[in-house]
């Protein structure tokens, strides 16, 4: 991990990392969600940023990312994006209410995604599934179409759209700062329409 208390949700048995997430994958990332708040994520493939070819979701603690702190106050059910930014991108408000009850919270992000992908015109069970990140707070669900895995040589997973741009060395530093960071996620996603 590259994060403290990072921790991964994998399935027991062996599925592709690009398969659509099915009822058990979002009741398993409610619960850890619902119990702990905070960040929970999912690298829709390796061009999405997954490092890993088994299926996997993922969850960060709240000193290693808040997205709420970076989206607008929504209802449940409420789907919108930031015609401010130029990538492709929709954010479903979700019902913090249904947190403390694991099985309906997990339709609730069920539902929010479902929402999300009609919103973007992105499948939403197809085998495989096209690159994309998600990511699921207890307040709204992020989800962010994708068209490469790297900007220069930085690979940037769902994090990146919460704030956090993992780098190796200083040169990548350097480059990230001489472009921008939303020049930089901008450039791996797809590009907004309308």
């Amino acid at each position: 991990p590259v994060i403290d208390r990072h921790l991964l949700i994998v399935t027991r048995r062996f599925e592709d990392q690009r398969a659509p997430l099915d009822e058990a994958d979002f009741a398993a990332l409610a619960a850890v969600v619902g119990a702990h708040g905070c960040l929970g994520f999912y690298n829709g493939g390796r061009i999405a940023g997954a490092s890993q070819a088994h299926k996997h979701l993922q969850w960060v603690p709240a000193q290693a990312s808040a997205l709420g702190d970076f989206l607008p106050a929504l209802r449940p059910g409420e789907v919108l994006d930031n015609p401010a930014l130029p990538w492709a991108h929709a954010v479903v408000g979700l019902d913090e209410a249904a947190w403390p009850h694991p099985a309906k919270a997990a339709a609730a992000v069920h539902a929010a995604f479902r929402l999300a992908c009609a919103r973007l015109e992105f499948p939403c069970a197809a085998d495989p599934m096209p690159p994309y990140n998600l990511l699921v707070c207890r307040s709204a669900l992020l989800l962010v179409p994708r068209t490469r895995e790297k900007w220069d040589d930085v690979s940037l997973n769902s994090l990146a759209w919460a704030g956090s741009l993992f780098v190796r060395d200083r040169a990548q530093i350097d480059g990230l700062r001489r472009t921008g960071p939303l020049a930089v996620l901008a450039a791996v996603c797809r590009p907004r329409s309308g």
